[in-house]
């Protein structure tokens, strides 16, 4: 047998230094990158953070007017205020929490390149703002750089109503949160305003056709007049949708009253003299809830010494023909608001009406009553619908009335916005004229006639298309700029920056 020979001598330290170093060759460039993509994936978590709070932050905003948002780094409620200290930014959404201060700026140096990254950046806190001590008659705005006071003394307390903005040189505003926490981080923050950016709206403001570079339709333009549209809540809102039914079933039933069995009549004989009203009632119950209801009534109109109408040849008097009242309601008289079902009190009411282009026999084509009886705060949408029967004749003569009852005890609660007096083929600039002529709708408020635009008329009617509309300020161009906590007190350096968050001018 072969005796195999045992080496027990193991590594020499010769042997274990190579081992170590070629150990080390391989791991230092290995460690090197893990450390890297740690740290990148460090920075890129935080640049997510950052970015999620400022498009909370963002949202938050798009929500304020831009004088209430600047306002809004100003006032607060003084009874939240303890040893001077601010309260939290009541302009902040929910998820934004502050530990710091906040306030204006100045001396802000934010420069960006071709691409829009931010290339140097330096800002100065407003001390004046951050502490706003109390001078016992209230709090000094003498050093704030975008609020006065209203009377041009120190305010009696820090509250918006007592302030107004003051414009900036450069049509820019900007402002620090110090300490704004959401989640996992901590951050300083530079919020930029920018009225003078374009408002990323271009539009025809006053329906010419033509949307000119004037002040009042160009991009740079941030006040505009929009429609202030609800969405239609049952809670809320009422909805009135008339059909040519009710006045095929009006005229059928007018058809079954004649006494002459000779004459061969027809629904469509009678169109020409039917007369609509439409009528809706606004009134509260026996348990003091509204109630809203709308009544078409339709009648045959039999003028004073008889109207004749050509049947089968011959010509009927209706005064000597016809048998029964003269007025009659069609199934459509419905509810279209109770109070009682939700408990709740009406905001806006939508009556959208089909012309009675048919009637020719009277001037007036249609009537309409709004009933007001218990002074009940209520909109009233009055849209006459294009139909196939609509032409450029038929709208050029069509007339209406319009009877209003309010009680008016403490002012006019009926808010009526319509297009009564519209030719709904035109645009706005084109009826401008048209809603300046009282004979195209005759208005009647509390039994009184009114030819011209009275008080009363202009508290309560209003000829706008029949959509309630409203001058809003569109929200600035916004620039979110988030930098690292501690940021702020070192001026807000470049180095600091983690992120930046471009809003929307269109918001």
């Amino acid at each position: 047998m072969k005796n195999i020979k045992k080496d027990n001598s193991g590594f020499t330290l010769v042997e274990l230094l190579i081992a170590i170093v070629i150990i080390a060759i391989v791991m230092i460039p290995m460690y090197s990158n893990f450390r890297e993509s740690t740290y990148l994936n460090g920075r890129a978590k935080a640049a997510m953070d950052a970015t999620n709070m400022a498009s909370n932050i963002m949202e938050g905003l798009s929500a304020y007017a831009p004088d209430e948002i600047i306002l809004g780094f100003y006032s607060v409620d003084d009874r939240h205020v303890s040893n001077n200290a601010l309260p939290e930014l009541n302009i902040l959404p929910n998820e934004v929490q502050l530990s710091g201060g906040y306030g204006d700026l100045k001396n802000v140096s934010i420069t960006t390149d071709a691409d829009g990254n931010v290339t140097a950046s330096q800002a100065e806190i407003n001390l004046n703002t951050k502490t706003m001590t109390s001078g016992g008659s209230g709090y000094s705005y003498a050093n704030a750089l975008f609020a006065e006071t209203l009377n041009g003394a120190a305010a009696p307390e820090r509250s918006a109503e007592y302030l107004k903005v003051k414009k900036s040189a450069n049509d820019k505003y900007y402002f620090y949160i110090e300490g704004a926490k959401q989640a996992r981080g901590t951050y300083d923050v530079i919020i930029e305003m920018d009225a003078s950016a374009d408002s990323g709206y271009s539009g025809d403001l006053n329906g010419d056709g033509v949307i000119d570079t004037s002040a009042s339709e160009s991009e740079r333009y941030n006040d505009y007049e929009a429609a202030e549209i609800t969405s239609m809540n049952p809670l809320f809102d009422g909805v009135y949708t008339d059909s040519s039914n009710g006045r095929d079933e009006a005229a059928a039933h007018f058809v079954s009253k004649f006494n002459i069995q000779w004459a061969h009549i027809v629904a469509e004989d009678l169109y020409p003299y039917l007369i609509r009203t439409l009528t809706i009632t606004i009134e509260r119950d026996i348990n003091n809830f509204a109630v809203i209801r709308a009544t078409e009534t339709y009648s045959i109109n039999k003028a004073a010494g008889g109207v004749q109408m050509p049947v089968s040849g011959c010509w009927v008097d209706l005064n000597t023909c016809f048998d029964g009242p003269n007025s009659y309601v069609p199934s459509s008289g419905v509810t279209i608001f109770d109070g009682s079902v939700y408990k709740q009190e009406p905001r806006d009411i939508y009556i959208y009406y089909i012309p009675n282009y048919k009637s020719t026999t009277t001037s007036v084509l249609d009537n309409f009553e709004i009933n007001n009886v218990d002074d009940i705060p209520v909109n009233v949408h009055m849209v006459r619908l294009k139909t196939n029967e609509t032409t450029e004749a038929l709208e050029s003569t069509y007339r209406s009335s319009l009877k209003i009852t309010d009680d008016a005890t403490d002012g006019y609660q009926t808010q009526i916005y319509s297009n009564l007096r519209d030719n709904i083929l035109k645009n706005n600039a084109d009826n401008q004229t048209n809603r300046n002529d009282f004979t195209r709708c005759r208005v009647t408020i509390n039994g009184v006639a009114v030819m011209s635009a009275t008080t009363a008329y202009q508290e309560m009617v209003h000829e706008n298309g029949g959509v309630k509309t409203e001058v809003k300020d569109r929200l600035y161009s916004v620039r979110i700029f988030v930098y690292k906590e501690g940021a702020a007190a070192d001026g807000f350096k470049r180095d600091d920056l983690i992120t930046t968050f471009d809003g929307s001018s269109s918001q």
